[in-house]
């Protein structure tokens, strides 16, 4: 029996290693696994060692693999197994001149929760008489194509796009042009949450729909995993603005938009150069990224920007933050404060949450907007979240010493860190270092990261709650979680985004959806905290709703660890 999804799994996987995208081939890799290869020394039993193999085997720039060709056929081996066959035509394009190579490889697939994943790999080359030597000759004409179009969808890659564009730009001297880049907002969740059969539908028809839009005198591309770019006719910023929003209704068809659980939005950046002829192409698609860049691509909601020159100077500046990082971890820069919650039905401190401010050497304090999201984009802030935790633990730890009455603290922690096995084993052994208890530390997460990570959290959840940790929802109410995904989700703690509760002194909608989302936490046995209370009308209108805590500015605002133990961990603590 075949495996239409096993087979495209394979598709995907061979598109992977021929671009040397070693991230792609890891999410599509099982553990343990073999891999088996042309050579008898080719034997590999770990992704690291897969790693090596593809570093060693791809090294050499000058030659290059291009897919002119793919056939694959599964074969069910049992339930949960399944074995395809792809035969490969490949063009090879080295020093030496051009050829054909044909390749056969054997992939084994297990059925895992999260999908098809490859277990076992066995590729050969078959062997071509010298007589037949003729038959494996292309013309560097066709390797040329090859290799300046993307393998999964047809349109240029970013090396095809810069040619492409170049030439227009030569052949169209008169035109005025503006470059776009834009990239799919939460693709990682459309690829977990549908697949990455629908999330390589997606791009195909993305890029089907744009190369559409484009008339001779425009090109595109996709430049790189969900990121495309285009050089585009302006005719003012009226007609960009009527050609975006054409864009984006058409992104994907209407009945592939029915399969997905999300409406597909993008975030751009535009470039309008003033001297189309006097830029590199690249350049000008840099400048655009910098606009890109310069929105939220969190938001549910598509949106463009036109690159300014500012932008420039605010990308150096977020540079040199990134720069400084290292060293502000080194030099204790980075400082710990803590907001309380309190308790409506007392008014007594209840937990209270960490928070971080980077103090510079003048004194003055850099507010974690400036830097969290920069953080994000890297791999820092998982090092970054590690500091944070044992700095809270060393405090909590002190104040156990003290005596004091200490409060449960809960701690943000990335998206990022799903993505390593042992993150759990680490985050646990940082808090058994001090020898804190385990219900003094409240897990924060995001509410996007419980719906990008779906699978991974509602692991994560039960062995939280195995070790004896707390596991709280933050920012409800900003992303796209269902309430099915809440019914099913073991979480201790609600954390109602301020949006919510900012008007319900006078919208009475804002009080309906409200009450509505308390009331779901107290059903499903969460506690529910209303973040962002600053005024007293908003602090009626929660407690009449029945929320059971509440954090803001009208209690306290943020303050130094030293400060918040001082004046809520005293053993004779007064309530607020």
């Amino acid at each position: 029996m075949r495996s239409v999804e096993a087979e495209q799994i394979a598709q995907r996987f061979i598109q992977c290693y021929l671009r040397r995208d070693l991230d792609g081939i890891g999410e599509l890799l099982a553990q343990p696994l073999f891999w088996i290869g042309a050579e008898k020394s080719d034997v590999f039993y770990s992704f690291e060692d897969v790693c090596a193999h593809m570093r060693q085997l791809h090294g050499d720039p000058k030659v290059q693999l291009l897919l002119e060709n793919m056939q694959v056929e599964s074969f069910s081996s049992g339930r949960d197994t399944t074995t395809v066959l792809a035969f490969l035509r490949l063009g090879v394009e080295a020093e030496s001149g051009a050829s054909m190579l044909t390749v056969r490889m054997t992939l084994q697939l297990r059925s895992l929760p999260q999908g098809w994943r490859i277990c076992g790999i066995h590729s050969s080359v078959p062997y071509f008489p010298p007589q037949d030597a003729s038959a494996v000759q292309v013309t560097r004409r066709q390797l040329e194509e090859l290799r300046l179009r993307d393998a999964l969808t047809g349109i240029y890659n970013m090396e095809g796009f810069v040619a492409a564009a170049d030439q227009l730009r030569r052949r169209w001297p008169q035109n005025t042009y503006v470059f776009l880049k834009f990239g799919i907002n939460g693709f990682r969740y459309i690829n977990r949450t549908s697949g990455f059969v629908v999330g390589d539908q997606v791009l195909r028809h993305i890029a089907g729909h744009l190369q559409a839009s484009c008339s001779e005198q425009e090109t595109c591309g996709r430049v790189e995993k969900d990121i495309f770019a285009a050089m585009l006719v302006f005719r003012g910023k009226a007609d960009m603005a009527r050609r975006m929003e054409q864009i984006r209704a058409a992104l994907v068809d209407e009945e592939l938009r029915r399969q997905l659980s999300v409406e597909i939005n993008f975030t751009a950046g535009l470039y309008l150069p003033p001297n189309l002829q006097g830029e590199e192409i690249k350049d000008m698609l840099d400048k655009a990224l910098v606009a890109q860049q310069s929105l939220d691509s969190s938001r549910a909601v598509s949106e463009y920007v036109y690159y300014a020159p500012e932008m420039s100077a605010r990308w150096y500046a977020d540079s040199q933050l990134m720069a400084k990082a290292m060293s502000a971890i080194e030099s204790g820069a980075f400082k710990l404060y803590i907001q309380p919650q309190v308790e409506l039905a007392t008014g007594s401190p209840a937990a209270g949450e960490a928070l971080v401010r980077w103090q510079q050497p003048d004194g003055s304090l850099i507010m974690p907007g400036a830097f969290i999201p920069l953080f994000e984009h890297s791999e820092f802030i998982l090092e970054f979240d590690f500091y944070m935790l044992d700095l809270l633990c060393r405090h909590l730890r002190r104040w156990l010493n003290e005596g004091r009455p200490v409060l449960p603290i809960s701690i943000n922690q990335s998206r990022r860190h799903l993505a390593h096995s042992r993150y759990l084993e680490d985050f646990c052994a940082v808090v058994d270092k001090y020898r804190i208890p385990h219900e003094l530390i409240v897990f924060e997460l995001t509410e996007s990261t419980f719906v990008e990570y779906n699978d991974e959290v509602y692991v994560m959840a039960r062995r939280l709650h195995e070790m004896g940790f707390l596991l709280a929802i933050d920012d409800f109410g900003t992303g796209y979680a269902s309430l099915n995904m809440l019914s099913m989700l073991s979480a201790d703690i609600l954390k109602i985004d301020r949006s919510l509760a900012i008007d319900c002194e006078k919208n009475r909608r804002s009080v309906v959806i409200l009450q509505k989302v308390v009331e779901m936490a107290h059903e499903t046995k969460m506690i529910a905290v209303c973040e962002g209370i600053e005024t007293a009308g908003q602090l009626d209108c929660v407690r009449q709703l029945g929320c059971d805590v509440v954090q803001g500015f009208y209690y306290a605002r943020p303050m130094p660890a030293e400060d918040f133990a001082g004046q809520y961990l005293a053993p004779c603590a007064v309530s607020h």
